[in-house]
């Protein structure tokens, strides 16, 4: 459960890959569902492929949504902007998604497991 008075959804349209978003970061925890075209999401200047239905859980990195010219569908991201709790183990958040898979292969994208993970966030493939 998140709660706060700084928690706040907003939606992020980008219609075309012409539509980005400069590199920037936030004093506070973000929640991203990424829904319609695949685009690159750059997470502390690594370059990462959000494809429809991915949630990318941040901490304060440095991100952002460069241009694409050769995509021509529609993305939506949904953002949810939160302070985690203060008494959070915010260790415990990223260990139970950062667990190799049981053949010991470091989990991949597109199958329901870990994309990317930097000090304190990670992209997340839905199943």
């Amino acid at each position: 459960r998140i709660i706060g008075a700084g928690s706040s959804v907003l939606l992020n349209r980008y219609d075309t890959g012409d539509a980005s978003i400069a590199t920037h970061r936030h004093d506070f925890w973000s929640v991203l569902l990424s829904l319609g075209s695949d685009r690159v999401f750059l997470l502390d200047d690594r370059p990462m492929v959000l494809t429809c239905g991915d949630v990318l859980v941040m901490g304060t990195q440095k991100h952002g949504v460069p241009r694409q010219p050769d995509c021509h569908q529609p993305r939506v991201s949904v953002a949810l902007f939160f302070a985690p709790p203060t008494n959070a183990d915010h260790q415990s958040w990223l260990a139970s998604a950062s667990a190799p898979a049981a053949d010991g292969a470091r989990p991949a994208a597109g199958g329901g497991r870990l994309a990317e993970k930097s000090a304190v966030g990670f992209a997340y493939a839905a199943v």
